[in-house]
């Protein structure tokens, strides 16, 4: 993708983006950016060159690697100390960092040119939509549904971490197998990662847009948010659960540095997880199967043994 095509997208004007620090968001489901004040530690903005070889410069300087052959970008976060269940894999530190599992000094700005600048096109989020006609009170109360979820869009993009602890390496590991599923008690399975690209918008009325993920530092979600302010969501049968999510024990402790990497394009260690899971899954429904078959034949009278 070219340089000018970045910026288009990106909707920067001829030559800036923005960044800064962020200042903590409100809860991402309930925010509305009209309503919002000024910002103190407001995004300034930085000069975006034209030339492929210094937008490559500039994002080297603020810590972010593009790897144009391999399609990857690549950051520096270390483990949170999440106290909530998570909402974000991936925040800038001053974001909802109690709701987060790995936090990051790069700005979300730059670290969205650079997913842009690898080829990544912007998706849609998930959206919902009230069911008609809707359910009464006493159905909603018996756990009947009263929307429709529709899960994000878009090509699959891939992230994977890397990190040292107590003398071993850790390579390039799926960022879901530090992610736990609460419904299942396991590692996250089946899901999607989806680039969205951010969202700008106007904090006061009248003003101009900013790039919302520099407000609010809101990256990679685990569950669905709204509005689409962070970059990376998510897609998953129980991606509308916030409540669902949470760190594995094979997530290291608090503090530890994570070398944070995102993909075009299916790495390796993904392709081997995701061969590994089908095996996994092919063994357990072989094994369900002979269970329904030993059930099936049972001795006449094996029900009861007590002679009656």
């Amino acid at each position: 993708m070219t340089t000018a095509l970045v910026l288009a997208t990106l909707g920067c004007g001829p030559a800036e983006a923005q960044v800064g620090e962020a200042d903590k968001p409100q809860r991402t489901g309930t925010q509305d950016p009209q309503k919002q004040g000024p910002k103190k530690n407001a995004p300034t903005t930085v000069p975006i060159p034209t030339n492929p070889k210094e937008l490559l410069e500039l994002l080297t300087k603020n810590g972010i690697r593009v790897d144009t052959k391999a399609s990857t970008v690549t950051i520096e976060s270390e483990v949170g100390r999440p106290a909530d269940p998570l909402e974000y894999v991936l925040i800038h530190r001053k974001g909802k960092t109690h709701e987060a599992m790995l936090i990051t000094e790069v700005v979300p700005s730059l670290l969205n040119t650079a997913l842009l600048a690898i080829g990544l096109e912007p998706g849609e989020n998930a959206r919902v939509e009230e069911i008609q006609p809707p359910p009464t009170i006493e159905e909603v109360r018996a756990g009947a549904p009263w929307l429709n979820v529709f899960p994000p869009k878009g090509k699959t993009m891939y992230v994977t971490v890397s990190w040292e602890h107590d003398g071993k390496k850790h390579t390039d590991v799926p960022v879901e197998e530090l992610l736990l599923d609460a419904t299942t008690g396991l590692e996250v399975k089946g899901n999607r990662w989806v680039f969205l690209g951010g969202n700008w918008a106007p904090l006061l009325r009248g003003e101009d847009p900013v790039f919302m993920g520099d407000y609010q530092g809101n990256i990679v979600s685990s569950c669905y948010m709204h509005p689409p302010n962070h970059l990376v969501t998510i897609v998953h049968e129980r991606g509308n659960d916030e409540m669902n999510w949470w760190l594995t024990e094979k997530c290291p402790p608090t503090g530890t540095k994570i070398r944070v990497t995102f993909h075009k394009d299916m790495p390796p260690s993904v392709k081997k997880r995701e061969e590994r899971l089908a095996k996994e899954a092919l063994k357990e429904a072989a094994e369900n199967a002979k269970k329904d078959e030993g059930g099936d034949k049972k001795q006449p009278g094996s029900e009861d043994n007590t002679g009656r």
